[in-house]
Parts: C-alpha cells; sequence; structure tokens
C-alpha cells in the first residue's frame, strides 16, 4: 500500500509547484490530482503545454498522480447538462491518459426533487455506462464513490450499480468517511465491496449523520488502523489517498500544509506499524 494525497484540500488559489514540493519532501508517493471548476488543473482549462508541465513536474518530484478526482453529477433533468457531464468525465479520462493515472473518480450527484427513482437509476446507468465504456477503450478505470447525501450512498445502491453496468471499468472509490457517519462497521462493509475497491479516500470524522464533522486524519474518532488493516487483509494494495473536506477547510485558521503534514504522520505511523512501508 502506497500514501497518497487530495490536492483538493490545498484550495484553488495555491500553485501547484508548492503543492508537489510539499506532499514530496513530506515523504508521499503520490497524489490525486482534482480537476474541478476552479481547481489550478481544471480540466476545461487546460491545454497540451499545461498538461506537459504537469506531468513533468510530478516526476521531477519523484511522485505519481494515482488518480484524478473529477466528481461530478449526472441525474439531471435538463439533457444538454447531463451530456456535459458526461463530456466533462471523458475529458478527465484522456487526462488520466495523458498523466499517467489508471483511475478517475466520480459520483452520482443528487436526485432533483420530484425526480422518481425509477427515471434516476436509469438516467444514472446510462451515463456512467457510456463513461465505463469511454474508459474501457483506454484503459482506465472509473472510481464510483458512495456518498452521504447523493443517489448512491450506501454499499447495497454501489453493489446494485455494478450489476446493472457489469462493466470492468466500473470500480469502487472506497471513502471509508462517508460509511462511518453512518454507523456501519468498516471492516465488514469493506469485505462486502473488497473485489471491487480501486482507490480509496480517507477523511477522519467525529460523530454519526446528521450530526457529525469531517476531520483532518488524525484529529476525529475513526479507527484509521482498523481501516487500512481491513483493506490489507482484503487484498487492496493501492493508495490510501487522505482527503480534507471541505467541511475542514471552511473552520477558522485552516493551514493546508499543516493538514498534509499531520495527515502524513498520522497514517504513515500506522502503516510503519502494519509493516506497510
Amino acid at each position: 500500500m502506497k500514501m497518497g494525497y487530495f490536492t483538493m484540500s490545498f484550495g484553488s488559489n495555491e500553485p501547484m509547484e508548492s503543492i508537489v514540493k510539499c506532499l514530496s519532501n513530506l515523504g508521499y508517493d503520490g497524489f490525486e490530482l482534482c480537476t474541478w471548476k476552479g481547481y489550478p488543473m481544471d480540466v476545461n482549462s487546460l491545454n497540451k503545454d499545461k498538461i506537459r508541465k504537469m506531468r513533468q513536474l510530478v516526476e521531477d518530484a519523484g511522485l505519481v498522480i494515482n488518480a484524478i478526482g473529477g466528481h461530478i453529477g449526472y441525474i439531471e433533468p435538463d439533457e444538454k447538462l447531463r451530456k456535459n457531464n458526461v463530456n466533462r468525465t471523458k475529458r478527465n479520462i484522456d487526462l488520466a491518459v495523458d498523466l499517467g493515472a489508471r483511475v478517475v473518480d466520480t459520483f452520482s450527484g443528487v436526485s432533483p426533487k420530484g425526480f422518481s427513482e425509477k427515471k434516476a437509476w436509469e438516467m444514472l446507468v446510462e451515463s456512467i455506462s457510456e463513461c465505463a465504456d469511454y474508459a474501457s477503450e483506454r484503459d482506465i478505470i472509473i472510481g464510483f464513490e458512495p456518498h452521504i447525501g447523493l443517489f448512491i450512498d450506501t454499499p447495497e445502491k454501489m453493489l446494485h450499480l455494478i450489476s446493472l453496468i457489469e462493466s470492468p471499468s466500473l470500480k469502487v472509490n472506497f471513502d471509508v468517511s462517508h460509511f462511518a457517519i453512518l454507523g456501519l462497521e468498516i471492516p465488514k462493509v469493506i469485505r462486502k465491496l473488497s473485489e471491487h475497491i480501486v482507490h480509496t479516500h480517507l477523511k477522519d470524522v467525529k460523530g454519526v449523520y446528521p450530526d457529525f464533522q469531517f476531520c483532518i486524519p488524525g484529529e476525529g474518532e475513526l479507527n484509521i488502523k482498523e481501516f487500512i488493516l481491513s483493506l490489507k487483509e482484503s487484498g487492496y494494495d493501492g493508495f490510501v489517498t487522505s482527503e480534507i473536506s471541505g467541511m475542514r477547510q471552511k473552520l477558522p485558521g485552516y493551514d493546508p500544509y499543516f493538514a498534509a503534514e499531520l495527515t502524513y504522520k498520522t497514517v504513515s505511523a500506522i502503516f510503519k506499524e502494519l509493516k506497510l512501508k
């Protein structure tokens, strides 16, 4: 297992050079590159030269880009908007190829008020099937993330989506925090989804939904050692990629570089104890 870090925690105003230098100096192996609107590597703002420079920056630092964070919703009454979101995911898949990443992460989005469950499933399946087919042609995997408050939010719904699409390019991005705040037993959830897990997100947590907080790893109540050990026992051998939620970033005095350092100290100590690194 290796350590990654989700760059959205640095916010859109931090230069990529500073981010990459920080992660390399701390000892990270790689990171997930967020391509959301407004971020330094917003997928719609990229050109060949910017992508080339990004790849060189990462290689020079001895890191890898382990995934592309391209989360966007697909359950949209406006067909033009839905197609735009599918096409944005396809651009993220192309970017993953260009940057040597294996995974493109995404999620379902919310189901609009008044939308039938049947229609939501149909729209989601149509969209993700198209994305998965495109990913398969390029040897990329879609890491689909069950997410609190969204249409796909439980292990059962995730497995149902996989059964409906039946694509080897559709796997699970396992964000432990979204299961932890539901009060689920993490080892059991990992066993249930183990054959499909291709990527992970680690946020610490306090409380249970709806009275909860997302935290920097090392600040909360999550049994991180149990999470990582369960991944190891399941046969997972990818990245443990930490994510700092927007909820945590909005708190007064948030320092992204402190978050990166605390995360590294917390997770690397567990890796060492479990003889993973």
